[in-house]
């Protein structure tokens, strides 16, 4: 038997998952389209502010990017020659490897 109940408050919603376990029972739980639209201005706004304040690195130019990923490239070259990372040929010996040893 399928038990559909809509439009609940998200802060019921913990309640309704603990009294379902009681028989067993799956709570799915579905956000509207009108919260999740909610979620992605809020999301947006918290992005605003950041920026703002700082806390988000904006490049001016391409040629800023092009030097943090050359400076990025440099230090993973340094690391591969250390020793301190592996490169493999394929995917496919990268996976067996994460599988063997971790």
């Amino acid at each position: 038997m399928t038990l559909i109940i809509k439009n609940v408050e998200p802060r019921f919603l913990a309640t309704f998952k603990a009294f379902s376990k009681c028989f067993n029972a799956k709570v799915e739980a579905k956000k509207s389209k009108s919260e999740i639209a909610a979620e992605w201005i809020k999301e947006d706004e918290q992005f605003i502010k950041d920026y703002k304040a700082g806390k988000i690195k904006h490049y001016k130019a391409d040629k800023e990017i092009a030097q943090k990923w050359e400076k990025e490239a440099k230090e993973a070259m340094r690391d591969y020659k250390a020793g301190k990372l592996k490169a493999y040929k394929s995917a496919k010996e990268m996976h067996e490897d994460i599988l063997k040893n971790g």
